[in-house]
C-alpha cells in the first residue's frame, strides 16, 4: 500500500484595483513557477497542477475550486463594500 503524498499548492492571486475584482493568474503562475504550482513534501519536487490531455495531479481540482469559492467571496464582499 502505498503513502499518500504531501502537497502544498500555491498560486498567484491578484488584485486588479480598476475592476475591484481579485482573480487567480495562471500565466503569471507558470512564470513564477515554471517547474509546477505544487510542491510534492514527500517527493521533495515540484509538480504540475495540469499533467495533459485532461489528467490533473491529484488534490488540484478540488483545491482550485476551494481557491475560486474563496475569490468569488472577496469579489462579492468587495462589491458590497462600495
Amino acid at each position: 500500500m502505498s503513502k499518500k503524498q504531501e502537497r502544498e499548492f500555491h498560486y498567484v492571486v491578484v488584485y486588479n484595483s480598476e475592476t475591484k475584482k481579485w482573480y487567480i493568474d495562471p500565466d503569471d503562475e507558470g512564470a513564477r513557477f515554471p517547474e509546477g504550482n505544487i510542491w510534492n513534501a514527500t517527493k521533495q519536487e515540484w509538480e504540475l497542477g495540469y499533467i495533459g490531455e485532461g489528467e490533473y495531479t491529484e488534490g488540484e481540482l478540488e483545491n482550485m475550486d476551494k481557491m475560486l469559492e474563496a475569490l468569488d467571496l472577496l469579489n462579492k464582499r468587495e462589491k458590497g463594500s462600495k
